[in-house]
């Protein structure tokens, strides 16, 4: 369970001479003067909660986001890995997998928190690198076999 402040004004975070309405889940537009009070009958609240919500610098509608998000590379990196496995595709999905998996893993560290899915990105480069591999020997033990076979006399 996370330990969210309860709903109610507090200190705005971008402007301190503001109160900003917090709904118990996320920041709302609502803003009064830090003086003024916009519900007198609730209860007396902190300035400022214990527990600081966290909210991403950007804009997404109308809403701020809390917390981290996925990377979508890491995510891109993954799904690339495993079809270069499940679906032979080796080295057409597996190199791109590593590449996109790098690039995640670099952005995530980058982001300072922002972003989360390392295991994602490491996975994605991991299965890229698997696939390649195995698309790669499929390759060389067909050209082993039609040499074989072509050294033998046989037909293919």
């Amino acid at each position: 369970m996370t330990d969210t402040p309860p709903a109610g004004w507090y200190a705005d975070p971008e402007d301190p001479s503001q109160q900003r309405y917090w709904d118990g889940t996320a920041w709302t537009e609502h803003r009064v003067p830090a003086t003024q009070h916009a519900q007198p009958a609730q209860p007396a609240q902190p300035a400022q909660p214990s527990y600081a919500p966290t909210y991403e610098a950007g804009y997404a509608g109308q809403q701020w986001h809390q917390g981290t998000e996925t990377s979508g590379g890491a995510i891109a990196a993954l799904v690339l890995g495993i079809l270069s496995i499940v679906a032979c595709f080796g080295p057409i999905t597996g190199i791109p997998a590593m590449i996109v998996g790098r690039r995640a893993s670099r952005d995530i560290e980058a982001s300072g928190g922002r972003l989360e899915g390392a295991g994602l990105a490491t996975g994605g480069f991991v299965t890229g690198l698997i696939g390649t591999l195995i698309g790669i020997l499929v390759v060389l033990g067909f050209i082993a076999l039609f040499a074989f076979a072509r050294s033998t006399g046989g037909t293919y």
